[in-house]
């Protein structure tokens, strides 16, 4: 799955809602943005999702001129909320409380792997 515009975003956005993000093994090199994602999370005893046993997948962000995140967290696994842009800027927003911003050229997001979960 791919988003080349706004529109295409929010569909992808959606797709990826409750998505797991590996913020620790994110990296960005040469203008892209490379974002490790998992969609099988597990519940733990008191209700809680906890961490997923393998982040197979990856969310590719290109086109990339600028990024910065806050974590102060710093928990490493995040569960992924909103994808956002305006301006140029992309805004990944995660739960409990991450929030990484790219600055683009312009959108283009693939997910891949997605055809492969089914």
């Amino acid at each position: 799955m791919q988003a080349l515009d706004a529109d295409q975003l929010t569909e992808l956005s959606s797709a990826l809602h409750d998505w797991w993000l590996d913020f620790d093994a994110l990296t960005f090199a040469r203008k892209r943005l490379v974002i490790p994602i998992q969609a099988e999370g597990q519940l733990g005893r008191l209700g809680w999702e906890s961490t997923p046993k393998a982040f197979d997948c990856r969310l590719i962000i290109e086109g990339v001129t600028e990024l910065r995140s806050e974590d102060p967290a710093k928990i490493g696994a995040y569960t992924l909320t909103q994808i956002t842009e305006k301006d140029g800027l992309m805004t990944f927003v995660a739960e409990p409380n991450l929030v990484i911003e790219a600055r683009v050229d312009a959108i283009c997001v693939v997910a891949e792997a997605l055809d492969a979960l089914g």
